[in-house]
């Protein structure tokens, strides 16, 4: 049974509700850090100032526990979005030795050039589907990007690199790629499959090597 879109709609919803709560709690835990620091330039050995800190603390743990529910958020929305799209499939290049069988029953089969499209009568007689990219990966093998794939790693392109990490969230990466959130999920897998992208801890990505 598959995630209708209304419910995933409703799940985005509560994850913003979530990320809004996070974003005014770090405000409020920096805003209560100056109050207590002027608190305590004023008058260094009051004892109201012991609970001030103490407020301080509480609030920080509160903005550290938002943030570890905003990351197993993001975790349920991708587990309802894979639900609610079905899988793209995408085809991988044979080996050499299956290649070189399937020439025997195909003399103009060229297995170095497979799409990422649906199969239709007559389809084998097209070019390839316009706005895909053929990659290649030694870990993948060859497969072709959708125009929705090709969005987003001109994006990650453009905001990651190759030595260090840098964290972003899927609805950072379907903004900057300009495409619907729903779609980001998928896409973002396609090329972390094709080693186009390299995924850390936290949400952490950067470029794989070339």
């Amino acid at each position: 049974m598959s995630v209708t879109p209304s419910t995933l709609s409703a799940i985005q919803q509560a994850g913003q509700s979530i990320d809004m709560a996070r974003h005014a709690l770090v405000g409020a835990v920096n805003e209560h850090a100056q109050r207590v620091m002027a608190a305590i330039a004023e008058q260094p050995y009051s004892v109201d100032n012991d609970q001030l800190f103490a407020s301080w603390k509480t609030l920080s743990r509160l903005a550290q526990e938002v943030s570890a529910i905003e990351e197993q958020f993001k975790t349920i929305y991708q587990t309802a979005a894979d639900l609610a799209q079905p899988e793209t499939a995408v085809l991988m290049a044979l080996p050499h030795s299956a290649r070189h069988k399937a020439s025997a029953h195909s003399s103009d089969a060229d297995s170095s050039s497979v799409e990422d499209v649906a199969f239709k009568p007559g389809a084998a007689k097209r070019g390839p589907k316009p706005g895909t990219v053929r990659v290649r990966s030694e870990a993948a093998g060859v497969g072709s990007l959708s125009a929705n794939d090709v969005k987003t790693l001109d994006y990650l392109t453009s905001v990651l690199n190759r030595k260090s990490w840098t964290r972003l969230t899927q609805a950072d990466m379907a903004s900057g790629a300009g495409i619907p959130l729903g779609s980001i999920g998928l896409a973002l897998r396609r090329l972390l499959t094709f080693k186009q992208v390299i995924e850390g801890q936290k949400g952490r990505y950067k470029l794989a090597k070339v």
